[in-house]
């Protein structure tokens, strides 16, 4: 019994190993997804050209995502499942 145990562990390393950890997964994605947003929306509004204004738009970007999904996460965690399902039931 105590070797199954063993494999079990041993399984949940390796796949968390191969995994990775999410949050950076999370990183990445919001970096990807704020890079597309910020290049159309920067060209389509005919902003005046310049790399160090494009990039401040784009951190600026890329931090209000972040700060969004902690502010989600944070609701998310501090709520059970039932309030959660009343609230979306009322919006």
């Amino acid at each position: 019994m105590a070797s199954l145990s063993r494999v079990k562990i041993s399984q949940k390393n390796i796949i968390s190993k191969v995994n990775g950890n999410p949050s950076t997964h999370t990183f990445h994605l919001q970096v990807i997804c704020s890079t597309g947003y910020t290049v159309v929306v920067y060209l389509m509004t005919a902003q005046p050209s310049g790399i160090i204004r494009y990039i401040l738009f784009l951190t600026i970007c890329i931090m209000v995502s972040m700060v969004a999904q902690s502010i989600g996460l944070l609701i998310g965690v501090s709520m059970s499942i039932q309030v959660l399902l009343i609230l979306l039931n009322i919006l």
